[in-house]
């Protein structure tokens, strides 16, 4: 398994990362992700927490790392919430195996 837990949101070639993950990952491997939403609520928690006026430091967000993770060659294999909610969650667990 490879696990990339809030990292691939920082990376500024996520494409070069998901064929270094393909020539990795074992055939049954599985990649495990997980990052931000870059919601409203996401960026209203930043602002409380004290983060608000730090700059912008993401590159990407979840829903673009979803798109070029699958577009490098991985297919989502399942999807987990972190809470229970009627809010939007603020981040994406995603384990992916190989297309």
């Amino acid at each position: 398994a490879i696990v990339a837990l809030d990292v691939l949101e920082h990376v500024d070639d996520v494409d070069a990362v998901a064929a270094r993950f393909l020539e990795l990952l074992a055939p049954a491997g599985r990649l495990i992700t997980s990052a931000p939403t870059e919601t409203a609520i996401y960026k209203i928690g930043r602002t409380l927490a004290g983060f608000g006026g730090k700059g912008h430091y993401h590159h990407t967000d979840a829903a673009d790392i979803d798109e070029r993770l699958v577009t490098g060659g991985f297919r989502v294999d399942a999807t987990q919430r972190l809470y229970r909610s009627p809010l939007p969650h603020v981040f994406s667990l995603r384990r992916f195996v190989r297309s």
